[in-house]
Formats: C-alpha cells, sequence, structure tokens
C-alpha cells in the first residue's frame, strides 16, 4: 500500500508540482521511507528481532533525550524545543512525533517487560521521552498521545484494560508532575491559537 502511495506521489510530482524543489523533498523523503521499511520487514524475522528493534528505539530516543535534558542539546524558539540535530526531525513538531513513538514502545515494555530491572529502565526512558515532547510544545503530538491512550484503552480486553487505564492515568500524572505551572500555561495557551 505504502509502495502505491510512492507511485502516486511521483506521478503527482513530475506532473502537477508547483514547487519542485518543495515536492522533491517530499518525494525523496517518502522512497526513503519505503526504503527503509522494506529493509526492516525483510530483517525482522520472529518476535526476537522485533523486541530488539523497538528496545533500540527506546534506548536511542533515550539518549537522545538524555542529550537534550542534562547537556542543553538544541535551542529554544517561541519557547519550543527547536534545532536539534537529527536527520528529519530539526523542527519541534517532527521532533515530538518521533519522541511520541518512543514512548508508546516504552510502555509496553514498563508493563509487560520480562524483568523488573527491565521494567524500571523502560519506566525511566519514557519518562525522559514524555519530557522532550513536554519541552516540544506540539499540540500534534499531545493529540497522538491522546488518541494513543483512548485506542490503548478502547482496544485493550480483559485483565489487560486495568493495565491500560492504569497507566493512562500514570502518564498524566506524570506529564502534569513533569510539566510544572510554566509548561502547563504554554500548553494550554498553545492549544488555544
Amino acid at each position: 500500500l505504502y509502495f502505491l502511495f510512492c507511485l502516486n506521489a511521483t506521478m503527482v510530482h513530475y506532473l502537477f508540482a508547483d514547487n519542485v524543489e518543495t515536492s522533491a523533498y517530499g518525494l525523496q523523503l517518502s522512497w526513503k521511507q519505503l526504503a527503509l521499511l522494506v529493509c526492516m520487514l525483510v530483517s525482522l524475522r520472529d518476535r526476537e528481532d522485533l523486541k530488539i528493534f523497538t528496545m533500540g528505539i527506546v534506548c536511542l530516543a533515550g539518549y537522545v533525550a538524555y542529550q537534550i535534558i542534562f547537556e542543553d542539546l538544541g535551542s529554544y524558539q517561541d519557547s519550543r524545543l527547536n534545532s536539534i540535530p537529527i536527520m528529519q526531525a530539526v523542527e519541534a513538531n517532527e521532533l515530538a512525533g518521533l519522541f511520541c513513538i518512543s514512548i508508546c514502545l516504552g510502555g509496553f515494555y514498563v508493563f509487560f517487560g520480562e524483568t523488573l530491572r527491565t521494567k524500571g529502565i523502560f519506566l525511566f526512558l519514557t519518562c525522559f521521552s514524555l519530557e522532550v515532547v513536554l519541552r516540544a510544545v506540539s499540540r500534534a503530538a499531545f493529540l497522538a498521545l491522546f488518541c494513543a491512550a483512548a485506542f490503548f484503552i478502547v482496544s485493550a480486553r480483559g485483565v489487560s484494560r486495568r493495565y491500560a487505564l492504569f497507566s493512562c492515568v500514570l502518564a498524566i500524572m506524570a506529564a502534569l508532575f513533569l510539566m510544572g505551572e510554566q509548561h502547563q500555561e504554554m500548553a494550554l495557551s498553545r492549544f488555544s491559537t
């Protein structure tokens, strides 16, 4: 399906593009994402490979979050975190989207990790990722996390629904704790614009 999307984007680019440079950038990004998706699907052979892949995403996001929080990586523009030297995630919205993925994957390991140590490490890394999303002050990221939480609760069945509700309440409490009054006012003013 994504291959058909890339073919359609290529046709639109060559036939209807008004601004060729902007269109070429998006087209190139789409084909790169398709190549990455194909490589990922070919390399993941079983659940253990998927586990290593997702844990790697969360750990790398935790490292970047450490650099942002403690080493002052990036700069602030209009009270939003920007200028992070990550390819394709330089602006606040792109950065927040990347860390939203890390929060969702890390949340899984917080509740369903194999050992208590794994759960603790991923809780720590997920909190780091949440702090970066809060510093980015991205409406799209906040809405994405709300939708992910709603889907998480609705799709859970049986005993796992209690885990889902507990994790969403825990995430809201963590966000409010990390935000403080200043960040809460910035987030509310961001939603009002």
